[in-house]
């Protein structure tokens, strides 16, 4: 009753109907023990649907052959021909009066649906129970041989057989037996085998042929347990046939499945039995199929992704031609933002509930929307600004940054720009100093307030700067602003909500308005667009959705495999940090594809700031695992450079590696004392004040994980300063090489996996 290479192997016909696998199904055979019994099983529909009409009619008292053939519609042969045989059947009698028999036939009485049949149930080898299958018959066995870890099998018909190679599963050895099963549960594995054969029936759109089991609701089966008959108490050890393999649509089943071995498609039941045994190491055998499998059924061709990319850039940029005609020589960075925002549109679709992996796909889209919209408008404002006189019109800014919000809301009011009644935010948004400004006029800085402050400066020595009808044509233009950088800053930064569809469609639209005042837009070239180009884009855009969402749907899964090998499944209990960690694997491998197929630097130089704020956001979800609720308020100074004093010092006593002049990058010593503050008691904010909040908590605690941390990975911050540098604050467009991503990607993952390891 062991199980050796003499075992017979089983094969019941597994498919993954109604799923479609991809390319790489991985064939397993699994150990079972075989009981043989008798069990009550529903006796097959014995009426066809004309049979049971006609005994209905002769019941109800109509038995002449026209009025059968006029209340069924039916001719008055075929109705003679069915009258004729339900009396030969000895359901009627001459006289087209029901029988005792046709009476409970057509009643179908519970006492007359089951039938005792042999058939088999069966035992897992690895913890006893019973599967919740039955099989009727004999066991349909096939030619095979089992060697090791290998094993082959013949399947196919007579006329066409096929040879598959199989990783053969074996139970642990000294595993105890099976424990013989008793009447009731064989019973209950029944009833849940016949749910089980209904429903994937009905799914598949065959369930007539089983219509009875519905109807009874599988009731009368418990009045039978008289019937359950174990033949042998000795099973017989087989193996099952099976298979892992990958949906062909990954946005069906993002997972890879296990193909019910008794024929009922892909099953949950199978997958969580492999799951497990993965997990607790019991069989490193399913960890090399599942790996295998997935590697092969998750595949994405590099030249389809550069496909879809210049598809949905062909289809975006007839959208923006369409929304706005800017030229795209005169402003070729607005234009190249506004059509990666319209790109970033397409891939989010119409489709408005979405949950599981969609949403996070969907979130990954609308994050890049709003980044794409907040860049486009810091260009834009750095471009006007820099086109205008403007020598020294830095210098009214020289004094307090609070005077410096003051001077410029007034500009502000005074061109005639409106500010919220119930939330006012021209001082907040406009608090700047000349630094910041110089730098857009004179360096090429785009950031958005320093951008906006100089574009309002060079707006009062100009009567016919574009400023001005902006406030003219668009009063609520730096509300707007606020709202958008809002609604950037939760997309740049690790959070726990999701951004809003409709709130960022909307954002988007406005955009689009707002630059139609600021910039000079051909009027000639905006709206050009034939209705029937805006028809082919849009058909192109809708056909293309569908294989685009595979594509991403199978990257996802990709980086999810990815993610768990690194992180260990354990992260999941950390979904914030393993989220985010998936975000940034999923942007790193979409770079890879792209370039691997030929992408020039521009076609990929937003997925770079996207990897770029993925990387930032992931360190960020990791460094929050850290933050406890010691208050550390009273260690942070309004001085920032006693403050970075004293975080240096309390990260080279915990033990960190330091850079070898022996500091940290500036990007995260400077931190603002509020923003220090907030970090520590919400949890929230950015890694610079994160860090240095979860650093001075260490530093007055001994259980702090962040002790931990410094003896596994020492050079924690030289990683998380490499991150914020390479981030940097999205004021220009960053190139990074294949070397320089995979750098900074390892260095993100590295941190993720310390936390992971020193907070579970």
């Amino acid at each position: 009753m062991s199980f050796d290479s003499t075992c017979p192997i089983v094969d019941l016909g597994p498919q993954s109907k109604p799923l479609r696998y991809a390319k790489g199904r991985r064939w397993v055979l699994w150990p079972t023990y075989a009981y043989r019994v008798f069990a009550p099983y529903p006796k097959p529909e014995r009426l066809n649907l004309f049979q049971r009409s006609v005994l209905a009619l002769c019941r109800a008292g109509i038995v002449r052959v026209d009025e059968i053939a006029y209340r069924l519609a039916l001719g008055e042969g075929l109705s003679a021909h069915v009258l004729s045989e339900v009396e030969g059947m000895g359901l009627v009698d001459s006289a087209g009066i029901l029988t005792q028999r046709g009476i409970r036939l057509l009643d179908a009485e519970p006492d007359h649906e089951f039938e005792s049949v042999a058939g088999y149930v069966f035992a897992d080898p690895f913890d006893g129970a019973l599967w919740p299958r039955y099989h009727r018959g004999a066991l349909p066995y096939v030619e095979g041989e089992l060697s090791g870890t290998w094993g082959t099998f013949i399947s196919g018909s007579v006329g066409n057989p096929r040879e598959r190679r199989a990783r053969t599963i074996w139970p642990q050895r000294g595993s105890a037996g099976p424990t013989m099963p008793s009447q009731r549960e064989i019973l209950r594995t029944c009833s849940s085998a016949f749910r089980a054969e209904f429903a994937y029936k009905k799914s598949i759109g065959e369930a007539d042929d089983i219509r009875s089991f519905e109807s009874q609701s599988f009731k009368g089966v418990k009045q039978h347990l008289s019937q359950i008959v174990l033949v042998d108490t000795d099973p017989e050890p087989v193996f099952l046939t099976t298979f892992v393999f990958v949906p062909e649509d990954a946005r069906t089943a993002v997972h890879w499945q296990v193909a019910d071995p008794f024929g009922l498609g892909p099953s949950q039941y199978m997958r969580e039995r492999v799951r497990r045994l993965v997990d607790d190491g019991t069989s490193t055998t399913l960890r090399e199929v599942i790996e295998s499998t997935t590697q092969a059924g998750f595949a994405v061709e590099d030249v389809d992704l550069l496909e879809l990319l210049r598809s949905q850039e062909k289809t975006a940029s007839a959208e923006v031609t369409r929304r706005i005609g800017i030229s795209a020589t005169d402003w070729p960075d607005v234009w190249s933002l506004l059509v990666q925002m319209e790109a970033s549109r397409i891939e989010i679709g119409e489709q408005e509930d979405v949950s599981g992996r969609a949403w996070d796909i969907q979130q990954r889209n609308l994050k890049a929307m709003i980044r794409r919209a907040f860049e486009s408008m810091e260009e834009c404002l750095a471009g006007i600004a820099r086109a205008y006189p403007n020598a020294d019109i830095w210098l009214p800014l020289d004094g307090a940054m609070e005077d410096n919000s003051r001077l410029l809301a007034n500009v502000a009011r005074d061109f005639g720009f409106q500010d919220d009644a119930e939330l006012p935010c021209f001082e907040d948004l406009l608090f700047t100093g000349a630094g910041p400004v110089k730098g857009v006029i004179l360096y090429g800085s785009r950031e958005l307030v320093a951008s906006l402050a100089a574009v309002l400066l060079t707006g009062l020595r100009n009567p016919g700067h574009p400023i001005r009808r902006c406030a003219s044509n668009l009063p609520g233009f730096i509300v707007f602003l606020n709202r958008l950088k809002r609604a950037r800053d939760d997309s740049s930064h690790d959070s726990d909500s999701g951004l809003d569809r409709q709130l960022v469609l909307g954002l988007a639209d406005e955009l689009y308005n707002a630059i139609g005042q600021l910039l000079p837009v051909s009027t000639a070239a905006a709206g050009t667009t034939t209705k029937n180009e805006r028809l082919t884009a849009m058909e192109d855009g809708a056909s293309g959705q569908e294989w685009s969402a595979n594509l991403v749907f199978r990257i996802r899964a990709q980086a999810s495999r990815k993610v768990d090998a690194e992180l260990g499944h354990q992260a999941r209990e950390l979904p914030s940090l393993r989220d985010a960690c998936l975000e940034l694997e999923h942007m790193a491998l979409e770079l890879s594809l792209l370039r691997q197929a030929g992408a020039t630097a521009e076609e990929v130089s937003g997925r770079v700031t996207d990897f770029l704020y993925a990387s930032g956001s992931s360190v960020e979800a990791s460094t929050k695992c850290l933050l406890t609720t010691a208050d550390v308020s009273s260690k942070i100074s309004d001085d920032r450079d006693a403050n970075a004093g004293l975080y240096l010092s309390a990260v080279r006593e915990l033990g960190f590696s330091l850079d070898s002049d022996g500091r940290l990058s500036s990007d995260l010593l400077m931190v603002r004392p509020d923003r220090a503050r907030a970090a520590a008691a919400s949890r929230q904010g950015a890694l610079n004040a994160l860090l240095m909040a979860a650093t001075l908590q260490a530093h007055g605690d001994d259980e702090h994980p962040l002790r931990d941390i410094a003896k596994t990975l020492p050079e924690y911050f030289l990683c998380a300063g490499a991150v914020s540098t390479a981030r940097g604050h999205g004021d220009a467009t960053k190139q990074l090489d294949e070397v320089a991503v995979a750098r900074l990607r390892d260095s993100a993952m590295k941190i993720g996996a310390a936390v992971v390891e020193a907070v579970l």
